[in-house]
């Protein structure tokens, strides 16, 4: 899978937390399937224009901060029904339980992945593949 900038960026954020392997993958799985949306709605090109001057350093953002400046550039160049939008989804990703995400997510994960994050306790709601499924 090929990732942008802000996954590519995500996925050094998680790798600073010093999380376990497993642990930062399926969060990077679980986030990637909620709000890739979100992030596809503006165009890497924007993107990098939003961020440029808090890449490094002192005042570098986060990508939770990254974000926010990306709702405030869709207020100020969308329509606001557009915009409007985009925040009532925002809120219905919010609401829903994790395990929405963790099945969607599985979708994208072969046999022996889903099986090894089962075994580390995620993916729970996701019944265990079969080799013949």
């Amino acid at each position: 899978m090929t990732i942008g900038l802000f996954w590519s960026r995500y996925e050094l954020e998680l790798h600073e937390k010093n999380l376990r392997e497993i642990d930062a993958k399926y969060t990077f799985l679980i986030h990637y399937e909620m709000w890739n949306w979100l992030i596809a709605k503006i165009p890497e090109k924007v993107q990098i224009q939003i961020l440029r001057g808090h890449n490094h350093g002192e005042g570098s953002w986060s990508c939770r901060q990254w974000v926010e400046h990306m709702l405030d550039w869709l207020k100020e160049n969308k329509p606001a029904d557009i915009y409007n939008a985009v925040l009532d989804k925002i809120a219905i990703v919010r609401s829903q339980p994790v395990e929405e995400a963790e099945r969607h997510a599985a979708r994208t994960l072969s046999d022996d992945e889903l099986a090894e994050m089962q075994a580390a306790g995620y993916f729970k709601s996701v019944p265990p593949r079969t080799r013949n499924e």
